[in-house]
Order: structure tokens, then C-alpha cells, then sequence
């Protein structure tokens, strides 16, 4: 399980953005069945259900923005679901949108920024068929990483 860092959506390729819905549905299927999803990479995702929430409309404002269209029905049901059973959120969509720089201080930082680019230059660099990150790909990767930090991705 992974969640990309949040400034990195918007530049994901496609197949890793069409992945991390796989990866949230399976973040909410554990914490509504356990109260965390117990994982390395994702258990700071249950440091704040706003948090979560927040990631969530804004992943879900970025992929309708790119495929204008809904997620499939299975998908669907899953997070309307957890949605109803989380129904903590102090947040409406569009406070949610609007407070994104908000969003996991402590975790979604530079270093962790860089363990999501390093992730990524490992599917450009070594990537193979359907994987495998196109130049193109990387180079959006890269300026975004370069409008984030104002430095050159580096490995």
C-alpha cells in the first residue's frame, strides 16, 4: 500500500494514479474493518480522519479532472460506505479542497516527497511494459518535484 505524496497527484502517470484508488479503497476496507490499515507505508493515513478525508476529495478532484469519469461501481460502493460509516469528517468537499496544504504536516514533507520520487525514477529507469514510466512521464514528474522544492530531482 502506498499514498502518493499529495503535491504529486496532479503529475502521476496514469496507471499510477488509476492505482491509487486501488490502494484508498483498500485503506478504508482496513480501517473500517480494523481501525487502522496497519501497514508500513499508509499507517500515518489514520493519524486524522480529516487528513484522510482531505486526500481523498483531492485525489478525487484530480482523477475527474484527467478521465472525466466516475470510478467503477465497485469502487463506488466502497468509498460511499466509508464514508457513511466515517461520518466524522468536519469537512464539507470544497473546505476539504481548499485546505489541501493542511493535509499531513508531519508526513507529507520533502523527505517524504523524495521517497515517492525515488519510487517513481525505479518504474522510469527499470520499468518494464505497462510499468515502465515513458520520458515524457518522468519529465512532468520531475518539474513538479522542481515547482515543489524549487531544486532538481536528484537521486
Amino acid at each position: 500500500m502506498r499514498m502518493w505524496h499529495y503535491r504529486l497527484i496532479s503529475a502521476l502517470p496514469d496507471l499510477q494514479l488509476r492505482g491509487q484508488l486501488r490502494e484508498l479503497v483498500a485503506i478504508m476496507r482496513c480501517w473500517k474493518i480494523n481501525g487502522s490499515p496497519n501497514h508500513l507505508l499508509v499507517n500515518n493515513a489514520t493519524s486524522s480522519i480529516n487528513d484522510f478525508y482531505r486526500y481523498w476529495v483531492w485525489y478525487d478532484y484530480q482523477y475527474q479532472r484527467r478521465f472525466g469519469k466516475p470510478f467503477n461501481r465497485d469502487y463506488m460502493l466502497e468509498v460511499h460506505e466509508f464514508c457513511k460509516t466515517f461520518s466524522k469528517f468536519n469537512l464539507d468537499e470544497k473546505s476539504a479542497l481548499m485546505s489541501i496544504d493542511k493535509m499531513y504536516p508531519d508526513w507529507h514533507n520533502k523527505k517524504y516527497l523524495r521517497v515517492c520520487m525515488a519510487n517513481l525514477y525505479e518504474k522510469y529507469a527499470f520499468g518494464v511494459g505497462d510499468n515502465k514510466i515513458s520520458e515524457y512521464e518522468w519529465n512532468r514528474l520531475s518539474d513538479t518535484y522542481k515547482q515543489i522544492t524549487q531544486e532538481d530531482y536528484v537521486i
